[in-house]
């Protein structure tokens, strides 16, 4: 069975997020095992690709839905995620699909907090084998 490719290339930046989050998990987790303190440009590379990627998601999926994006949103979207994401979720879906599409993001919110500490678990196990 083949997917669709526009839905295929919404979940790329998505799954680049989860794979963000799990690698700056076990960052954090390694670090933390040795009590070394983090260095704050690996933090912060990983969050700067981690938001891009939630931009280049809102972008693709605001094309597929052909809605209009403004530079306010844009900006709500990279500077709050947490606010910005499910106030354009709610303004792009259909009456039908709005509580659909949030619970859809309460669950994707639960899988980056999963994944993180995944990523804390392994470095955490790593660290006593290493």
């Amino acid at each position: 069975m083949m997917q669709n490719p526009i839905r295929q290339s919404l979940k790329r930046p998505l799954h680049l997020v989860l794979a963000l989050m799990g690698l700056q998990g076990f960052i954090d987790g390694f670090w933390y095992a040795h009590s070394w303190p983090e260095p704050l440009l690996g933090g912060l590379l990983i969050t700067m690709l981690a938001n891009f990627s939630i931009f280049v998601w809102y972008c693709r999926d605001s094309d597929a839905r052909h809605y209009r994006r403004s530079l306010l949103r844009n900006i709500g979207i990279n500077s709050l995620g947490i606010v910005g994401i499910p106030y354009y979720v709610v303004r792009s879906r259909a009456a039908g699909d709005k509580w659909w599409a949030l619970l859809r993001f309460v669950g994707y919110c639960f899988l980056m907090l999963t994944a993180v500490a995944t990523g804390q678990l392994l470095a955490m196990l790593v660290a006593i084998f290493f």
